[in-house]
């Protein structure tokens, strides 16, 4: 007899295809399914697993309605017509109660399934909830904006996402009322993604959510001074991503003192909002930050002096941060700029001197002296990643790698752009090896340049970091870099065996 958590196990990996649409409709993952069904109904001990994997995630109520005899179809609109039996209600709760994610996405949905009416909520919801034991809930816009989305609603649900794809031909409607709908529903909710959508009385809303860790919104018009305070008064938010609209200029006075668990936040807008919101809001627990600068909303080039303001306002900010990202959501053309302004963009964030991570895609004019710098101002570095397409002026030779060799004791991966000109880099110009195996096993070169000469560049590296393991670029023949590298760690393990 096989153990209860080996047959749970096995149901679990057979129904693998249901966690991608991807997979939702292929082969594979129409036999898993057809196993799980035969595992269940040859015997007894497989019955209750294989029915909880086959229903813990479905994406719309065609497979409740395959089990009511009352379902009827009315010129391809699945209905129901009679009042739904006792005995009926009972077979189909036995199955909802096994419901744990409801995704409402097309994408998902096989195109032999019929259309179901949306009469049929007003039945099924007879005897709320229907899915009592619910945790995860994805609604499209024609849920969200109709009475059909209380049908969901219970107070187990963990994670809801408000629409969770609008349509072409959706309007945009006011989700107000059914996110107050949401909240009175479902006040423990802890994890809560809105989009695309006004939302009357979002502050009143969000206020009865107290339990809220996580929090995303993106696409909605007017967020407000009221909005900013009540989030920020949400004492067990610890992650937020938000989208500031174009023109949107919260008092953010209101906020002072707040935001006291946030340690995730990712913040998208033009740079005058996203310098306003950061002169003057205080994130004393963050660890994480993700900005996007959207110049895309601009009708202009962006001045010179706001780009800078925005990094400018993370100076002195953070005594924790550990991760950062900055990202443009627009093209940004160098003909605008100067080595000096580029760098003036990127200077004030070396005095977050706790960074681990660090993610920059702002191009940028680099030399030796400023590789130094940067190597010096984080030695805490686990990963470096300088990835914009282009760079202006001068670029730090291979050499001057030596110095994260040096002053990043703990650097793992590095993206950086390197010189690979013309000029074959002599031998003894080299960097003697380190006295000790630094720990950086993948080089990202991020200049957009072919290598010229591939043994030099392959024995620089190693001399820098001997245990280098995976090297590429965006340039050609990096690959034979590789292979090279793949030949001194080769030569080095025999070494090892001639020498024990």
């Amino acid at each position: 007899m096989l153990n209860h958590d080996i047959i749970t196990l096995i149901c679990t990996e057979l129904e693998y295809g249901q966690f991608s649409y991807l997979y939702r409709l292929s082969d594979a993952d129409l036999r898993c399914r057809k196993a799980l069904l035969s595992l269940g109904l040859a015997s007894k001990d497989f019955l209750e697993p294989a029915l909880n994997s086959l229903w813990k995630n479905i994406n719309n109520l065609n497979p409740l309605l395959s089990v009511l005899p009352e379902t009827t179809v009315v010129n391809g609109e699945k209905m129901i017509l009679s009042q739904i039996a006792p005995s009926s209600w009972d077979r189909l709760q036995y199955y909802t109660n096994r419901v744990r994610t409801f995704n409402d996405d097309d994408l998902l949905v096989g195109p032999e399934e019929s259309i179901v009416h949306e009469s049929v909520y007003a039945y099924l919801g007879q005897k709320p909830p229907i899915f009592p034991n619910l945790r995860t809930l994805r609604l499209k816009h024609r849920l969200c904006s109709s009475n059909s989305s209380i049908f969901f609603l219970t107070s187990t649900l963990l994670d809801v996402q408000w629409p969770c794809r609008l349509g072409v031909s959706d309007a945009i409607a006011d989700l107000g009322p059914s996110l107050s709908l949401l909240a009175s529903k479902s006040p423990g909710l802890p994890c809560l993604m809105l989009s695309a959508h006004p939302y009357s009385g979002l502050a009143s809303s969000l206020s009865r959510l107290r339990a809220l860790e996580t929090l995303a919104v993106s696409g909605v018009p007017d967020l407000g001074t009221e909005f900013i305070r009540v989030i920020s008064s949400l004492l067990k938010l610890t992650t937020l991503s938000l989208t500031l609209p174009v023109g949107s200029l919260p008092d953010y006075t209101a906020v002072q003192g707040g935001f006291q668990s946030l340690t995730q936040l990712r913040l998208t807008g033009s740079n005058v909002n996203l310098a306003n919101f950061f002169e003057r809001v205080t994130l004393a627990a963050l660890q994480a930050l993700y900005v996007e600068c959207d110049w895309e909303r601009l009708d202009e080039d962006p001045p010179h002096a706001e780009i800078a303001r925005v990094t400018r306002t993370l100076e002195g900010k953070f005594s924790s941060l550990q991760t950062l990202t900055v990202h443009t959501a627009g093209p940004l053309f160098l003909n605008n700029f100067d080595g000096l302004l580029l760098w003036s963009i990127f200077e004030p964030l070396l005095e977050l001197r706790t960074l681990k991570l660090l993610r920059y895609s702002i191009p940028l004019s680099l030399t030796d002296q400023n590789t130094a710098r940067i190597a010096r101002a984080w030695p805490h570095l686990e990963e470096l990643e300088l990835t914009a397409v282009s760079w202006d002026g001068a670029i730090p030779t291979v050499d001057s790698l030596v110095y994260f060799a040096q002053y990043c004791p703990n650097l793992e991966l590095l993206t950086y752009p390197i010189r690979l000109g013309s000029i074959p880099i002599e031998p003894a110009s080299l960097i003697p090896p380190t006295l000790s195996l630094h720990p950086l096993r993948v080089f990202n070169c991020s200049l957009e340049a072919d290598v010229l000469n591939p043994p030099t560049i392959a024995l620089a590296l190693h001399q820098i970091f001997p245990n280098l393991k995976r090297v590429y670029g965006a340039g050609n023949r990096w690959d034979e870099v590789q292979q090279i590298l793949r030949s001194f760690h080769f030569l080095r393990a025999q070494n090892r065996q001639f020498e024990g």
